[in-house]
């Protein structure tokens, strides 16, 4: 991301005394015994002689008054101003947008005018998040992230870096494109795959940001680390060590539950590829990797709120593990309004947690499949039509591929609802005929037909009780959501079915039970 500042109302005092002395500047006066405490004898004649001039501009005094401003920052920060200012030519894209808007916008942000985002007009701010290797340079991390404004949510869409691609140079996985067009021209492998995904979903990548891992560790801990839930817990026995020497010892494990993680343990569990307890898959790792990515968001907007992400030496940390690590199509006048969003819609009652929803790209979910290992000489993923990323010719599960990546937020919402299945448990009654064709209409994954239960359950003659049992948190949450509006019968929602209730061994795999009485 000298002389320390510990917190913001040094910065805020600073301020108030410019806002003052820039607004009795502009009603002609000055206080000469104050001026006393700022200026020598020479300094005061000199002043008195600038007053006496009938020509002076508003925008000379101005001027002065921000290089005054700027003295004091820098005398307070040492080296901020500099770093920032290097921070952002090595950075970004550039563009309009300098150093005295960072200050106007933290400082005095009544005055601060953000610009349009692209996308933004459409609803939808595309990024293309891109972490790689600096070792093996290879892009081993590629998410597609979208910031829907009037929904003020965000949605993350993981793209597996197995995934066959050709460009009509050859056949590769995808995260070999990065590589391959820095190695033509430097700098220019994030925008090659921009261009890529753009194509291959027909869906517009606005912006594009690549992280070195290294710098994934950096400004993790110039955050102060953060908390991550670890859901599946597993043991990664050939997690190679930065220099691919051989293998961490002792094996990084990590247990279930919240944990506290710095930097190196962060990316350990991100780009873990063979973790036991079934975690070795990269639609696990992806998983992984925005659980990182939302715990980073929810770290900062906490730091937000508490006004601590404003601290010089929060800044100087954040810049520290910047340089050299990022970069971003993005220009400095529009990351300013990324961040003015950001404070505008996370900093009080919104959390990012309710707001942040993932999907993977992964085999086994209808449209895309891992081939035999002979067929390509490797163990990679295609479309399971046969069709390789970048093709010509056309494929139905490209299609596929494309409705939920234009329909990211909806699928995302219901990730674990359409990966869920259902099951009727009824009479024989119309009740069951009406419901069954409503449970239909929800993103579940599969309805199962309706399993005769009139040996079990009491035809109630019309007044039927329904009674919905889900046991997964995450599905019953879904349910909920997808839920309202769209069902016109009463029910109740329950967690486990209770064991009373009959179930037959073919219905205990269901992961939501509809009963009818």
């Amino acid at each position: 991301m000298p002389t320390k500042i510990t917190n913001t109302d040094n910065f805020e005092q600073i301020n108030r005394s410019v806002l003052e002395n820039l607004k009795e500047e502009d009603n002609s006066s000055f206080d000469n015994n104050k001026s006393k405490d700022f200026f020598n004898s020479d300094q005061q004649q000199s002043l008195s002689n600038l007053k006496k001039r009938k020509n002076i501009s508003f925008a000379k005094l101005v001027s002065g008054i921000i290089i005054f401003f700027c003295v004091v920052i820098m005398i307070a920060g040492g080296s901020f101003v500099y770093n920032v200012m290097s921070i952002a030519s090595e950075t970004t894209g550039g563009g309009q947008g300098n150093i005295w808007s960072i200050i106007v916008n933290n400082f005095n942000p009544q005055a601060f005018q953000r610009v349009e985002l692209k996308g933004e007009a459409e609803g939808r701010t595309n990024i293309l998040v891109i972490g790689y290797d600096s070792v093996a340079f290879l892009a081993d991390s590629i998410m597609i992230l979208s910031y829907y404004h009037n929904e003020q949510k965000i949605a993350t869409l993981s793209i597996p870096r197995d995934f066959y691609v050709t460009d009509g140079g050859g056949t590769y996985r995808i995260n070999a494109i990065y590589p391959f067009a820095e190695k033509k021209q430097p700098g220019t492998g994030a925008q090659a795959m921009a261009d890529f995904l753009s194509r291959e979903l027909d869906i517009p990548i606005h912006y594009w940001l690549s992280v070195n891992f290294q710098g994934v560790k950096q400004i993790i801990d110039a955050i102060g680390g953060i908390e991550v839930n670890v859901t599946v817990p597993f043991t990664d026995y050939e997690f190679p060590t930065d220099n691919y020497s051989g293998y961490i010892r002792p094996a990084p494990t990590f247990e279930k539950g919240l944990q506290q993680m710095d930097g190196n343990r962060a990316l350990i569990y991100a780009r873990s590829r063979h973790g036991t307890n079934g975690t070795g898959s990269d639609f696990d790792r992806s998983r992984r990797q925005a659980e990182i990515s939302s715990a980073i968001l929810q770290k900062l907007q906490q730091q937000l709120r508490s006004g601590k992400i404003l601290n010089i030496n929060s800044i100087n940390a954040l810049i520290a593990s910047a340089r050299g690590n990022v970069k971003t199509s993005a220009e400095i006048n529009e990351i300013l309004s990324f961040y003015e969003i950001f404070k505008k819609n996370f900093n009080h009652n919104s959390n990012i947690s309710d707001n942040f929803y993932s999907i993977n790209f992964r085999s086994g979910n209808g449209f895309l499949c891992s081939p035999p290992l002979d067929l390509y000489g490797a163990s990679v993923i295609t479309y399971c039509d046969g069709a390789l990323g970048g093709g010509k010719s056309f494929s139905k599960d490209r299609e596929q591929a494309r409705k939920i990546t234009k329909n990211l937020l909806a699928e995302a919402r219901y990730v674990n609802l359409k990966n869920s299945n259902a099951i009727i448990l009824a009479n024989q009654s119309q009740k069951t005929v009406e419901v069954t064709e409503q449970i239909k209409k929800l993103p579940i994954g599969i309805v199962w037909p309706p399993d005769n239960f009139y040996k079990y359950i009491q035809k109630a003659n019309g007044n039927e009780q329904i009674k919905i049992y889900i046991a997964d948190d995450k599905i019953r949450q879904e349910f909920e959501l997808a839920s309202k509006g769209n069902l016109n019968f009463e029910f109740e929602l329950h967690g486990q079915i209770p064991p009373d209730k009959f179930i037959t061994a073919n219905n205990l795999g269901a992961d939501i039970i509809v009963w009818i009485e």
